[in-house]
């Protein structure tokens, strides 16, 4: 059932449904049992195969009639795949063409095997052209195969040598491309492995980015160039140089808008959301929001990426205070119907979004047009103590320390008090390294607030000398694991004002 929906997805959004699957938007959708099975899998109203046969059989999926009606389906659909609308604007030159030319490899090959080789010649042949401009080594290799074959078969000796030329220039340059690929999946298998070590992890980053760039001047292909860069890519993010990291993803992108025939909307996409990645790590929070909307948009909505690269927009918006473009991409992301189908670790980090936005709003940073208070769950989230997992050091932070803003906004001081002993003993168990330094002093300014009975004169005269080092760390070259969302000093502030304004409750 999943593999049909998605196939069914892809024609459906670049077909003419009129002419591949008229049920879908006929009259006969509801008189017809492959309508009804159509509309049903278009509309996700089948969530699998037995739901599926119950409402058009009144029979389990094994019932026979059933799988007969699946089974049909499937060869209509695949045969659809071969009447998709892949045309600029919507879809990249360069992907235009790769259907086109693989499109018309099949026609080639089916000629060739129903005894109309000249015809499958010519076409190969015209094909091959287009391949070898945009640099389809796959498809260039099983042309001149074809051709080469046909030469033979006609006795036409310079024909057959040049061809087979163009057999053996591409065999070698698409194992280099298989070869490059197996390097760079191999390193994203083995750094999922806790065992390994990290002198084995950077060796192999290094070997890979050495061979791969062999590989790319061995046979200076457009895949092995990106791969090159990949490889480069993975090096540098490893070693923490995200500096490197930034100044590659331009070499790359200056090298994608040299050949505009080769470049795609996903490969831009790809290496900006990279750049927005490093630039976070190094806190340059306005780059990485200069490059968020075009990011986004490189992307299929709704998709993994996208969702990833809406992410660091919002983390990039909050973080430059930019809280009306920060709202935006949070009501994009949790209003999209695709929302609920997010797994669970990624929904939990647009709700911590959405207590930040909260919590903006509530320190007087931010006018919503509609008040989050009345949407968000905040007693929920309140009660929702993480667990101490490693993996989510840095989210757990985020969580406990908004707790703690918003029962002392509350003036539950009680309970903010516990908290703050909570984030006393995670800060000294999980939060050691030196990329937390910020993390770390920041605490220590919470730590002050239960210190001075939450007196909030007291608290601002005495914890002048460490406000001074974490101002002190706003231009610091670090990388920071944490994107802190609203910046602490800036919260702080807030805090304190909004506690100025307001009469406690100790």
């Amino acid at each position: 059932m999943e593999i049909l929906k998605e196939i069914l997805r892809i024609v459906t959004s670049s077909s003419d449904k009129t002419k591949v699957l008229p049920e879908l938007i006929g009259k006969e959708t509801a008189s017809s049992l492959a309508g009804r099975f159509l509309m049903g899998m278009a509309n996700d109203v089948y969530s699998d195969d037995e739901e599926a046969s119950l409402d058009l059989y009144g029979e389990p999926a094994s019932y026979q009639r059933y799988r007969t009606l699946k089974s049909r389906m499937y060869e209509r659909l695949m045969h659809s795949l071969l009447f998709l609308e892949v045309k600029q604007p919507v879809h990249s030159e360069y992907l235009s063409y790769y259907y086109k030319c693989m499109r018309n490899l099949l026609g080639s090959q089916t000629l060739m095997r129903f005894a109309s080789r000249k015809a499958g010649y010519v076409i190969a042949l015209k094909t091959l052209t287009v391949a070898k401009r945009y640099e389809f080594t796959d498809i260039c290799l099983s042309l001149a195969v074809l051709l080469r074959e046909s030469a033979g078969v006609w006795d036409h000796r310079t024909a057959f040598l040049r061809h087979h030329h163009d057999v053996v220039k591409y065999m070698a340059a698409l194992k280099a491309e298989y070869d490059s690929e197996f390097l760079l999946d191999h390193i994203k298998l083995e750094m999922t492995v806790t065992s390994r070590k990290r002198s084995y992890l950077l060796d192999l980053h290094r070997d890979a980015m050495l061979k791969v760039a062999a590989l790319c001047k061995e046979s200076d292909t457009h895949v092995l160039r990106l791969n090159s860069f990949r490889a480069a890519l993975f090096y540098y993010d490893y070693v923490e140089d995200f500096a490197g990291v930034m100044n590659e993803c331009d070499r790359v992108i200056e090298y994608l808008d040299s050949r505009p025939h080769l470049a795609q909307r996903a490969r831009y996409g790809e290496f900006k959301l990279q750049k927005m990645s490093a630039a976070l790590y190094l806190r340059r929070y306005e780059e990485a929001a200069a490059l968020s909307d075009s990011c986004i948009e490189s992307f299929t909505e709704a998709g993994n990426n996208w969702y990833f690269a809406s992410d660091q927009a919002f983390v990039a918006a909050i973080n430059i205070q930019d809280y009306e473009k920060a709202e935006y991409y949070y009501s994009c992301a949790t209003n999209h119907k695709k929302y609920s189908t997010l797994q669970d670790n990624k929904r939990e980090r647009w709700i911590i979004y959405g207590a930040y936005l909260l919590l903006a709003e509530r320190l007087g940073l931010y006018t919503p047009p509609q008040s989050k208070a009345k949407t968000f769950r905040l007693t929920t989230y309140l009660n929702s103590v993480p667990e101490e997992a490693k993996s989510k050091k840095v989210y757990n932070v985020l969580i406990i320390v908004s707790h703690v803003f918003f029962l002392m906004l509350d003036g539950d001081f009680d309970t903010a008090d516990a908290r703050i002993d909570y984030l006393r003993v995670y800060s000294s168990r999980y939060l050691k390294e030196k990329h937390f330094n910020r993390v770390r002093i920041f605490l220590r300014v919470i730590q002050s607030f239960p210190k001075h009975s939450f007196n909030p004169a007291d608290i601002k005269r005495n914890t002048r000398d460490v406000l001074e080092e974490l101002y002190a760390l706003q231009a610091d070259p670090m990388p920071s694991e944490t994107n802190e969302l609203i910046p602490f000093e800036v919260m702080f502030e807030a805090l304190l004002k909004t506690m100025q304004n307001s009469t406690p409750r100790i």
